[in-house]
């Protein structure tokens, strides 16, 4: 018999149950069961039959009444006896005066529902008689028709104040969580402490939700109680009391903060409020920006708002901001950093840092609606745009020689490279792209990255996915691969780094099928490329969209290490942008050599539950975490052109507020070369180790 199924619920003749059951024909199967069952009608016995099974009693207001009447017949051929009947809700009473019924009799049976509240019912009437014979249930439902008050809040806490002050205004909400209209006749407060300031909710002749506004100011120190009473006509809770607690402070504690709602601010776009978490927080708390009184606004003991004047919001450079509690008590929280940036409207493209002119270089695509198809010299310490240098149609990537002399544009548009002269800020050297070598008669290939060779100014590498063009003062070196074998390089040079001695170039994706990058030599005659030997691994997946070098190691944006000289994976460092293995991270991370760091930006988790654009550091060394920047004021999750500038600069190419256009973001921040921490000290021994009290003063050795 199947577990959970007795003799009652299927009677028949004891012992003729499988005593188990046949396997199933598959998982997705139950076994089936067929019987004969033979009934002996010469054998009297009682039977139940109920004319309806189910009983909706619909809305009903409270403390009244609705009956309703089932009439159970006795279907059997003895008498029937019913001794009981038990309901399983309160509010449904059952009443039958049947007795001994006879066969072939009808009795009815009252069902009354007095609901006492703005609940539901749902339950079932069951029979206790001397018929063997199931079902002897009959279900019920019905919906009680009343008023409901519900407060937001039950107790309703204060916090803690300083004992003599006052703290602004709580809001208690209530709301009526019934179906019929609420009304309040009276709103009281108890507790010496604690005091009403207004409310809403007499006023109102039904009560969908209504306000009362409390507050606290603590007359002595410790614990201190109190209550609201609040008269209704909700049936269950007439008069409703929700208590109030609060304690009274001697003297102010030290603040701290835990959080802050906006790390990073806007430049030039008026005061800023920000929302502050953390803890003993009080009225008299004031906020500070480099020691400087900002408005505060008490919330709550966790909880300050603050607006960053604008005056202090007109430059690059990161704020200190801290809370400071006054006497009695109180004391300073450890400051936080604020973060201004600055946009510039200018619709980029790409772009590049050149140390050696100390500015940045955006490029202005053919779509912009001010200065399309040019190359715009950017001072990142002051925003400001200097004369724009015309380029070819469409340009999408940059890259600047080591030596700061020259700036390489690609242009999509008209599929030309060219060369910009930093000192005359004109173009003076246009080349074509290497033609489709997959489809020569085919419209061309847009490149996909742009890289000089370090110590070779007049040497540049152009990427368009299928190849590689190596160019010089005089033009096209030569590509590869060049060996006229249709149609791709295993696959792709999307992303290109240099690394090694001698100079090698490495690509990604790896090679298919395979577990490398591509790999092309560069050599006194050009470009050289062997085409890898097709082996059994399937493509690694995992590297990211780009790869970078600090000359020695290479390193993908979703968080891998490659040695290539053992072309070994050597480390990884922990990447945590949302697909960070794919698209939409593009052209997202960056290094500085000198600072031994590693840069992304990416959206990632922040905030618990949500999501915002974030800027990571880790070190070169130890791959680890060494800072992050949020800015979570950012709601779109493609940026790019991640790049260093000056000493703690970085600037990025994402939406705007309105994401109508791309703009250039350019902050200062202490994440580009974190500082690091001081190591905590191992305590081995003291001397001595003990002492009299009440002695005379001593010295204690550590070591």
């Amino acid at each position: 018999m199947p577990p959970g199924l007795q003799i009652r619920d299927f009677p028949t003749t004891a012992g003729s149950f499988e005593p188990q059951l046949p396997p199933q024909a598959s998982q997705y199967s139950s076994p089936s069961h067929s019987f004969i069952a033979k009934i002996d009608l010469s054998t009297p016995a009682p039977s139940v039959c109920f004319d309806t099974f189910n009983v909706s009693f619909g809305r009903v207001n409270a403390n009244a009444s609705l009956a309703k009447t089932i009439h159970v017949t006795n279907c059997g051929n003895a008498p029937l006896i019913i001794s009981t009947i038990t309901s399983s809700d309160p509010a449904v009473v059952a009443t039958q005066s049947c007795g001994t019924l006879a066969a072939g009799s009808v009795c009815p049976i009252t069902l009354t529902f007095t609901p006492v509240s703005s609940l539901s019912t749902s339950g079932a009437i069951t029979l206790s008689d001397n018929a063997t014979a199931i079902p002897q249930a009959v279900s019920f439902t019905g919906q009680g028709i009343a008023s409901k008050i519900v407060p937001n809040s039950n107790p309703l806490s204060f916090g803690h104040l300083l004992v003599g002050t006052k703290g602004p205004a709580v809001q208690l909400l209530i709301q009526n969580g019934g179906q019929s209209q609420l009304t309040i006749g009276n709103v009281s407060v108890n507790g010496t402490s604690f005091s009403l300031v207004s409310q809403d909710c007499t006023q109102q002749t039904s009560v969908s939700w209504c306000t009362i506004q409390l507050s606290f100011a603590p007359l002595t120190a410790g614990a201190l109680t109190g209550s609201v009473v609040i008269s209704s006509n909700d049936p269950v809770n007439p008069q409703l009391t929700i208590g109030l607690t609060g304690t009274g402070d001697l003297i102010n504690g030290v603040p701290s903060i835990l959080a802050n709602s906006a790390p990073t601010v806007l430049l030039n776009n008026g005061p800023t409020t920000l929302q502050l978490t953390g803890t003993n927080f009080y009225p008299q708390s004031v906020a500070q920006v480099n020691g400087v009184a900002q408005t505060t606004t008490f919330l709550d003991n966790g909880d300050l708002k603050v607006t960053i004047a604008a005056s202090l919001l007109t430059s690059l450079g990161e704020l200190q901001l801290s809370v400071v509690n006054p006497a009695p008590g109180g004391g300073s929280s450890q400051a936080i950093t604020v973060t201004p940036y600055e946009t510039l409207l200018i619709e980029p493209a790409a772009v590049a840092s050149v140390p050696a002119t100390g500015l940045l270089y955006a490029a202005i695509p053919a779509s912009a609606a001010a200065n399309p198809n040019t190359v715009i010299p950017v001072d990142p310490k002051t925003g400001t745009p200097g004369t724009p240098i015309p380029v070819g149609k469409d340009p999408r990537l940059l890259a600047a020689s080591s030596d700061g002399a020259y700036l390489y544009v690609a242009n999509q548009a008209d599929f030309t490279l060219q060369r910009i002269n930093l000192k005359t800020n004109a173009v003076e050297r246009t080349f074509p792209y290497t033609p489709n070598i997959d489809c020569p008669s085919c419209s061309n290939v847009s490149a996909t990255d742009l890289a000089t060779i370090p110590g070779s100014p007049q040497e540049v590498l152009l990427s368009q996915g299928s190849s590689l063009t190596l160019y010089n003062d005089a033009g096209s070196v030569n590509y590869v691969p060049n060996d006229g074998i249709c149609c791709r390089a295993d696959p792709d040079f999307i992303s290109i780094a240099l690394a090694g001695n001698p100079l090698t170039i490495y690509g990604l994706p790896f090679t298919y099928p395979g577990v490398y990058f591509q790999v092309a030599q560069l050599t006194s005659s050009g470009l050289q490329y062997a085409r890898p030997t097709v082996g059994s691994s399937p493509t690694d997946t995992t590297t990211g969209n780009q790869v970078i070098s600090d000359g020695t190691l290479l390193y993908t944006s979703a968080g891998q290490v490659w040695d290539p000289s053992t072309q070994t994976q050597v480390g990884t460092f922990p990447v945590t942008t949302f697909n960070a293995t794919s698209y939409p991270n593009d052209h997202n991370i960056t290094l500085d050599t000198s600072l031994g760091e590693i840069y992304t930006v990416g959206d990632e988790t922040y905030g618990g539950d949500g999501s915002a654009l974030m800027i990571s550091a880790y070190g070169i060394k130890s791959y680890a975490v060494t800072g992050t920047l949020a800015f979570p004021q950012i709601n779109y999750p493609i940026v790019t052109n991640l790049i260093r500038w000056g000493a703690d600069g970085l600037s990025f190419i994402g939406a705007g507020a309105g994401l109508t256009d791309n703009e250039l973001y350019l902050l200062r921040s202490s994440v580009v070369s974190p500082q690091s921490a001081n190591p905590t000290p191992t305590l081995i021994s003291i001397s001595p180790t003990s002492a009299t009290e009440g002695g005379p003063a001593f010295t204690i050795t550590a070591r």
